[in-house]
C-alpha cells in the first residue's frame, strides 16, 4: 500500500489545514494574512507533496518543516495568495491557510486592556503593563484591518472600562460616552500601527498626545503613563517626559514580544534602546541647587463621597484650623492647605474670613498658602490658592486656568441644562491667565491647583516662570474610592521627575504628600483622616530637558519614526 493511501486511511486530509503559527517561507512573510495555498499541478512526486501540505505546519527549532517544504522547490506549485482580499500573486511557494477566530484576538486584546489597567494606582504593577502591551503588539502583528480595529477596541474596553468606572458613579451616561471615546481613539491608533511592531509606540504616542488635549482639553486619567511611575522606565521622564514614558515602555513591551517570537535582532534592539533612553533619563542631574524650606502639609480629615455642592464649609474650615494649631510658632516657614478649604459667598478680600487667615499666618510666623472658593459675577465663581505672609499680609494669589469640565463649568450649560440635570455644578469658574507663580521672601512658588497636576504644561510652567518648588493644593473629596487620589499621586510623581522639583501636595481627605525630586514620595497621609506631614525640603533652580523643551522632541521622533523607517508592506515573487 502507498504511503499517500495509508495517510488517507489515518485520517489525513487532502486539502491543506489551518496553520496555527506563522512561518517565512522561500523569504516571504506572510504574517498577518490569509494565504491560501492551490495546487494546479504537481508534475513531480504529487504524493510526497500532498502529504506535506495535508499536515498542520508549525515552525518549531529544528522540526525540519521548512527544510522539507523547500525541499520541493524545484517542483512547480502554483499558488494564490490572497492578501487582505485585495491583492492576488502567483509563485512557486507553499504554505497553508492562515486562519484564527476573530474572538481570539478579542480576547487577546482584552486581556492585554486589563493587563495595562493593573499597572495603574493604586496597585501600580508596572509591570502588566509591559505585558499588556507585547500581547497587543504581537496579535496586531498578524491582524487584518478589521481585526485591528476590534482588538484595539477590546484593549480600549479592558483598560478604561474599569480604569474609569468612578466616573459612573457621578454620571452613567458620561461614564459610557467617555469610555467610548477612548475606546474608538485607542482603537484607530491600533489601526493606524498596522501589522509592523515597530509603529505601535508611534501609535501610543499619538493617542496620549490626542487624549491629552481631546475632547475638552483633555482627559488623562488612567494614563499608561501614570502606571509607570514605579518602574525603572519612568527615568526618561527628564528628558522626554511622559509622552516619552509612553514611547518607552511600548517599545519595550513590543521588542520583548517580537524576539520571543522571531528571535531577530531588530525587536532586542528596540529593548535596548528603550532601556538606553530610560538610562539616560537616570543619569541627569536632578539634585536641588537652592535653598531650603521647612513646609507643613495641613490635612483637616472629615467624610469622603461628598460633593462640594453639598460639603459644610464652616465645618471644613474648623477642621482645618484644628490641626494648624498644633503647629508652633516659629516651627516651619510655609503652610499649605488644600484646594477649596475656605468657601465663600463673598470676595475674600477684606472678609472675616481673610482677618482669621491672616491672623493664623501672624501666629505661626509663615507663610500660609489656602485653596480658596469665591463668587465672580452672577453664575460663576473663582477657584484660587492665596497666600498670606508672615505679617497676615495677602501678597499672592493664582487662579485655576485648567479646568474640570462637569466638574467645574458646564460645556453648552445652556443646551444640556434643558436635558441633564445640572444642579451638582450650579455655577462655572472663571479660568485664570498666566503661570502659577508666587513670591513669598526670596523664594519662589510654584503652584498648579488639583486637576492640572495631570497636564505638565501647568508645572513646566510655573518651573520656567522660576519656580523653585511646586505646591500642589487639591481635594478628591467627593470621590469614594482610592483611584482618583491614588492617581493624583502618581501625577505629582511624574512631575517631580520633569521638573526635579519637590511637589508638596495637600488635599483635605487625603492623599497629602511630599515627594522629592526623583519622584519619590517619602511621607503620605491617609484617606480621611486628619494628618500633619512636615518636612525640610531642598529648592531648586535646575532646567531639565524637559522643562525646558516640552513635548517637541518626544512627538519629533515619533513623526521621524513613521516616515523614515520602511519596510516592505506586500509580498510578491518578486521579493522572496
Amino acid at each position: 500500500m502507498s504511503r499517500t493511501r495509508r495517510r488517507a486511511r489515518a485520517g489525513w486530509p487532502a486539502t491543506a489545514q489551518p496553520v496555527t503559527r506563522t512561518q517565512t517561507i522561500y523569504g516571504a512573510d506572510f504574517s498577518g494574512t490569509d494565504v491560501t495555498v492551490l495546487v494546479a499541478s504537481m508534475p513531480a512526486g504529487p504524493a510526497r507533496m500532498r502529504w506535506l501540505l495535508a499536515r498542520p505546519v508549525r515552525r518549531r527549532p529544528g522540526d525540519g518543516t521548512t527544510s522539507r517544504i523547500r525541499s520541493l522547490a524545484g517542483k512547480r506549485l502554483v499558488v494564490a495568495v490572497r492578501r487582505l482580499g485585495q491583492h492576488r500573486w502567483t509563485g512557486t511557494c507553499g504554505q497553508g491557510r492562515v486562519s484564527r477566530s476573530r474572538w481570539s484576538d478579542a480576547a487577546a486584546g482584552l486581556v492585554a486592556g486589563v493587563l495595562v489597567f493593573a499597572s495603574l494606582p493604586p496597585r501600580g504593577w508596572w509591570w502588566a503593563a509591559v505585558i499588556g502591551l507585547g500581547v497587543l503588539s504581537a496579535v496586531l502583528a498578524q491582524a487584518s484591518p478589521r481585526r485591528r480595529l476590534l482588538t484595539g477596541a477590546c484593549t480600549g474596553l479592558g483598560w478604561f472600562g474599569p480604569g474609569l468606572a468612578w466616573v459612573n458613579g457621578f454620571s452613567p451616561p458620561g461614564y459610557g460616552l467617555l469610555v467610548a471615546v477612548q475606546v474608538a481613539m485607542l482603537a484607530a491608533a491600533c489601526l493606524l500601527a498596522g501589522r509592523h511592531w515597530w509603529l505601535l509606540p508611534p501609535a501610543l504616542v499619538v493617542f496620549t498626545a490626542a487624549r491629552d488635549r481631546f475632547p475638552l482639553g483633555g482627559f488623562p486619567l488612567a494614563g499608561l503613563e501614570l502606571g509607570q511611575v514605579g518602574g525603572p522606565l519612568a527615568a526618561v521622564s527628564p528628558l522626554l517626559g511622559p509622552l516619552g514614558v509612553v514611547a518607552v515602555t511600548a517599545l519595550a513591551a513590543a521588542g520583548a514580544a517580537q524576539t520571543l517570537r522571531r528571535r531577530r535582532a531588530a525587536p532586542l534592539l528596540a529593548v535596548a534602546l528603550a532601556v538606553g533612553l530610560a538610562a539616560a533619563g537616570w543619569l541627569l542631574p536632578v539634585a536641588p541647587t537652592g535653598p531650603t524650606l521647612r513646609v507643613a502639609v495641613v490635612q483637616g480629615g472629615g467624610p469622603r463621597g461628598i460633593p462640594a455642592v453639598r460639603a459644610n464649609a464652616a465645618a471644613v474650615l474648623d477642621r482645618q484650623l484644628q490641626q494648624t494649631a498644633l503647629l508652633q510658632p516659629g516651627e516651619v516657614d510655609l503652610v499649605v492647605w488644600p484646594e477649596n478649604v475656605v468657601s465663600l459667598h463673598r470676595p475674600l478680600t477684606g472678609s472675616p474670613t481673610a482677618t482669621l487667615l491672616g491672623a493664623e499666618a501672624r501666629r505661626l510666623h509663615a507663610a500660609l498658602l489656602v485653596g480658596v472658593t469665591e463668587p465672580a459675577e452672577p453664575g460663576h465663581f473663582r477657584n484660587a490658592a492665596v497666600l498670606f505672609d508672615t505679617n497676615g499680609v495677602q501678597t499672592g494669589r493664582y487662579d485655576k486656568v485648567h479646568r474640570v469640565p462637569f466638574g467645574e463649568y458646564i460645556p453648552a450649560r445652556g443646551l444640556l441644562s434643558r436635558v441633564v440635570n445640572l444642579s451638582q455644578v450650579p455655577a462655572d469658574a472663571v479660568p485664570g491667565h498666566g503661570p502659577g507663580l508666587l513670591h513669598s521672601g526670596a523664594h519662589q512658588l510654584g503652584v498648579i491647583i488639583s486637576y492640572e497636576v495631570f497636564f505638565p504644561d501647568r508645572a513646566r510652567a510655573a518651573v520656567l516662570a522660576g519656580g523653585q518648588l511646586l505646591l500642589l493644593p487639591t481635594n478628591a473629596a467627593s470621590y469614594t474610592g482610592q483611584a482618583v487620589p491614588a492617581e493624583e499621586v502618581a501625577a505629582s510623581r511624574l512631575r517631580a521627575l520633569e521638573t526635579a522639583r519637590t511637589v508638596v501636595q495637600a488635599a483635605p481627605t487625603g492623599y497629602s504628600a511630599l515627594i522629592n525630586e526623583t519622584g519619590h514620595a517619602h511621607q503620605r497621609s491617609a484617606l480621611g483622616q486628619p494628618g500633619l506631614l512636615r518636612a525640610t525640603v531642598a529648592l531648586s533652580n535646575r532646567t531639565t530637558p524637559y522643562a525646558r523643551t516640552g513635548d517637541l522632541p518626544a512627538l519629533a521622533l515619533t513623526a521621524l519614526t513613521t516616515t523614515l523607517i520602511r519596510r516592505p508592506t506586500h509580498w510578491s515573487p518578486n521579493n522572496s
